[in-house]
C-alpha cells in the first residue's frame, strides 16, 4: 500500500512540476517576445534620431548651395565675360576628355 501511495504521490508531483515548466515556458516565450518588441522600439527610436540628423544636414547642405548659386549668380552678372571665358575652357576640357581620337 505504501508504493501505491507512493506512486500517487510521485505522479501528482510530475503533474505540477509539468505545469511548473509549461508556466516557465509561457513565461520565457512572453518575455523573448516583450524583449524583441522593446529593441525594435528602440532600433525605430534610434532610426528616427539618425533620420532627423540626416534631414538637418540636408537642409544645411541646400542652404549652402542655394548661398553659393547666388554668390555665383552675382560674380557672373558682374563679370559675364570671365563666365563666358570659364565655359569655354570647360568645353574644350570636356572634349579633349570625351572627344573621340581620330
Amino acid at each position: 500500500m505504501d508504493s501505491t501511495k507512493d506512486l500517487q504521490e510521485l505522479k501528482g508531483q510530475l503533474s505540477a512540476l509539468h505545469e511548473d515548466f509549461t508556466d516557465l515556458k509561457k513565461s520565457v516565450a512572453d518575455l523573448s517576445a516583450k524583449k524583441i518588441k522593446d529593441a525594435k522600439n528602440g532600433i525605430g527610436d534610434e532610426v528616427s534620431s539618425v533620420l532627423e540628423l540626416v534631414e538637418d544636414k540636408i537642409a544645411q547642405y541646400k542652404e549652402q548651395s542655394a548661398s553659393l548659386v547666388d554668390v555665383i549668380n552675382d560674380d557672373l552678372k558682374q563679370k559675364p565675360l570671365v563666365g563666358i571665358a570659364i565655359a569655354f575652357g570647360a568645353g574644350v576640357l570636356l572634349t579633349k576628355l570625351f572627344g573621340s581620337n581620330k
